[in-house]
């Protein structure tokens, strides 16, 4: 059996959302992660949200993910060509994201709903060598 199999089988076919917005979209109400949460509730899954507004609580929602069986992350934040922002406006760069999410994305997968931070110079610090 291969190891990307026996990761599948060792997790949970749902979605864990973090989701950090800008203050504007926050003070709005404009929450995708949690329309993303209600929808995947809608068709009977048990979705994981966690909104965070530091650096600390990203990578304390991060780490809840590893210890999760979930096998898929969804991240909905304000991103640039450079890295991501939390609502607090602290900037996670790509070289930071990718040492906090890689030792967590083995058999699992990753989707970003960013602007601007979906690219290969992105990839090469975020996906593993080995996926």
């Amino acid at each position: 059996m291969s190891q990307l199999h026996e990761a599948k089988l060792s997790t949970k076919a749902d979605v864990f959302i973090i989701e950090s917005l800008d203050p504007d979209d926050e003070g709005n109400g404009r929450f995708e992660g949690g329309v993303i949460s209600q929808i995947l509730r809608l068709h009977k899954k048990q979705p994981l949200y966690r909104y965070v507004r530091t650096i600390e609580e990203f990578k304390a929602a991060v780490k809840e993910f590893g210890k999760s069986r979930y096998r898929y992350l969804h991240i909905s934040a304000h991103g640039d060509p450079e890295g991501m922002c939390t609502t607090n406006q602290e900037t996670i760069d790509f070289d930071e994201l990718g040492d906090l999410l890689q030792p967590h994305l083995k058999g699992r997968r990753l989707f970003l709903s960013a602007c601007s931070m979906v690219h290969k110079d992105m990839a090469a610090y975020v996906i593993p060598r080995w996926c």
